[in-house]
């Protein structure tokens, strides 16, 4: 079997990209307009004092003309023990997670998520590339990103230990797992652990060492463990209303002095059980927040299945009996 390279896999992946519609190069133009916007819109990290930024009694006509970003209507969430799970590799962090148990039993959720459109206006260069490919493309040997670096690991990123403007999605999870209220607003928040699936799933079942990163803040421990708390809570619902889960091998190359020396395979954790349910939480309020304003959106909508008689044999010959129509919570 012949043995590729690093970089000829990139050349692969660079012309499936193409094949497929894709531009997996940005333009000068797209990059000479990000690295603009990052650097002529100061980070809340470049603020000697955030707190007098945002709401200290500064000439208000002053103010309007020169905040960059934008981020007068945001809430201070600093000190919510915020944390991301992500990969291990991952720079571009786009959400991050706090969650609070309310005296009721119930528990606040928060996911807050990196405010892009603040660094990227409307029309720019930018934005028609973002609308051409819509999405990052992951390829395991390469990333194409939808924003340049200079934006997604950067200027807009959710890092680790420092602060960031995002928009939050706030809802209340009953201990049935119901979500009885919800919100959507924009706050600074502040990544105090960058965390990875591997590290957190392995502690959460094997009962490994507590990861560095969570043992280093106070309080992180409690949190990640109510994350994992209400991510269940979320989960059961969603199979008690039908969810289906479907197991698949998902892999990413090992690389060795350039040439990719095999594949591991990712196992799926509790660590990936509370950013997955989590997120199917939070798409579903700003699904519901996007319909209430009338809005546009776009849905990823699973079909009924064409060929349910078929299931319905393959189900018989395990003893199992499906109703004559299709039916997911039987399924």
């Amino acid at each position: 079997m012949q043995q590729l390279t690093t970089s000829e896999l990139y050349e692969l992946a660079k012309q499936a990209m193409i094949a497929n519609g894709f531009t997996p190069n940005f333009p000068p133009n797209v990059v000479d307009e990000a690295k603009s916007e990052a650097e002529s819109k100061p980070t809340f990290a470049d603020a000697r004092d955030l707190r007098k930024l945002l709401w200290s009694a500064i000439d208000d006509a002053k103010f309007e003309a020169e905040r960059k970003p934008n981020f007068a209507d945001a809430r201070d969430l600093r000190k919510l023990l915020w944390s991301a799970i992500d990969d291990a590799s991952s720079r571009d962090l786009d959400q991050v997670e706090f969650v609070e148990k309310l005296s009721n039993g119930d528990i606040r959720v928060l996911v807050g998520i990196a405010d892009v459109d603040e660094f990227v206006e409307q029309n720019s260069a930018i934005d028609e590339h973002a609308a051409k490919n819509t999405i990052s493309v992951y390829t395991g040997s390469r990333t194409f990103p939808m924003l340049p670096e200079e934006l997604s690991t950067d200027a807009t990123s959710l890092m680790n230990d420092v602060d960031r403007l995002g928009i939050v999605v706030e809802t209340v999870v009953s201990e049935s797992g119901k979500v009885i209220s919800n919100d959507i607003y924009r706050a600074v928040l502040h990544n105090y652990a960058k965390l990875s699936y591997e590290e957190v799933g392995a502690w959460l079942e094997e009962n490994t060492e507590i990861p560095a990163k969570i043992k280093a803040v106070e309080g992180m421990e409690k949190q990640i463990r109510l994350q994992l708390e209400v991510a269940l809570r979320l989960k059961k619902l969603r199979q008690q209303n039908g969810a289906l889960n479907f197991e698949s091998v998902e892999t990413s190359p090992l690389i060795k002095d350039g040439n990719i020396s095999g594949l591991k395979v990712l196992q799926h954790n509790q660590a990936r059980d509370i950013i997955e349910n989590l997120m199917i939480a939070t798409n579903v309020t700003m699904a519901e927040y996007l319909e209430n304003h009338n809005s546009i959106s776009l849905r990823r909508v699973v079909k009924t299945p064409g060929r349910w008689d078929g299931i319905v044999k393959i189900a018989a010959t395990f003893g199992f009996n499906l109703p004559e129509h299709p039916d997911s919570n039987a399924l």
